[in-house]
């Protein structure tokens, strides 16, 4: 009988000591979907699809393939490969709206770049940024599609299609143009108002350079001009078929290759500007710095 009872007990604390073995193998991987892996900085189990692993800590950064809480999926914290500021393409906290809360060059240059007028489509009482999803809504209801650019409908493509070329036109012309006010005597360069005429100078130095050899010209067959009225001339005369280039790309749309071209000098500009900017607040700390230092070493 006491044979009998001691192998019971036994085999209870062998039990117990498996589900404490599960729980414990359990704690450590910390249970969850997600596949694990290691944050580089601090060894941290991070979760690469959402599942419940650690995070790292709030002061170390994960590599762009990692996850850093059960919100996000696929990469919530790369850095920038500059400098330690996380990029506009990832999220700095646990919303991840993919937003950034630094001054990172990427980030300027991304939030400029989405405050470009757009189109947008209304079909009925449903509106979308998409074309496709747009015809799509117009086949299924047999609704018209309009067209919305700057506040204002249109109902014929190319009207719209040219109202935002030329809404983005002016918005970059008026970006990249100083414009000074008689009254505050202020320059304002690129976005921002400057007291000083060196500083106004500086900043419209660097957006000309940014965008001087950005504009359109133009293919005929073989040959490239620069002038529109040759190349009219030129396609009269071989009647090949005039293509316009931006930046190596080419189209046959002469409404596409004056946004693109309007596109392509603000992104240019604001990203002459961003790092301008970076480089200077990066400056300024270590020239405070030296200045102290020899303020020290005068008073000693």
């Amino acid at each position: 009988m006491k044979y009998v009872f001691s192998i019971a007990l036994a085999a209870v604390a062998v039990f117990s000591f498996g589900v404490m073995a599960q729980d414990e193998t359990k704690d450590t991987k910390q249970a969850g979907t997600g596949t694990c892996q290691k944050c580089p900085a601090s060894g941290d189990a991070v979760s690469v699809d959402g599942g419940g692993c650690q995070k790292c800590p709030a002061s170390l950064v994960a590599t762009v393939s990692t996850s850093t809480d059960k919100k996000c999926a696929g990469g919530c914290c790369q850095k920038c490969s500059d400098s330690s500021l996380v990029s506009v393409a990832v999220s700095t906290d646990d919303k991840c709206e993919g937003g950034c809360k630094t001054t990172c060059s990427a980030c300027v240059v991304a939030t400029a770049m989405s405050k470009l007028p757009k189109m947008t489509y209304t079909v009925g009482t449903e509106s979308t940024c998409c074309s496709e999803a747009a015809a799509e809504l117009a086949k299924k209801s047999s609704t018209p599609i309009h067209y919305v650019v700057a506040d204002k409908t249109f109902e014929d493509k190319t009207e719209a299609y040219t109202a935002l070329v030329v809404s983005t036109e002016e918005l970059v012309n008026a970006f990249v143009t100083p414009a000074k006010c008689e009254t505050s005597g202020t320059t304002t360069v690129a976005g921002k108002s400057c007291g000083c005429c060196v500083e106004a100078g500086k900043r419209t130095e660097l957006v000309t350079a940014a965008i001087k050899d950005i504009h359109v010209s133009y293919k005929v067959g073989d040959e490239e001009v620069c002038c529109p009225t040759a190349a009219a001339e030129l396609a009269q005369k071989t009647g090949a078929t005039t293509q316009y280039v931006v930046n190596g790309e080419t189209t046959e749309c002469g409404l596409t290759a004056r946004l693109k071209a309007a596109t392509a000098k603000y992104e240019a500009a604001v990203n002459a500007i961003a790092i301008a900017d970076q480089a200077a607040a990066v400056a300024t700390p270590a020239a405070d710095a030296t200045a102290e230092s020899t303020t020290e070493k005068s008073g000693t």
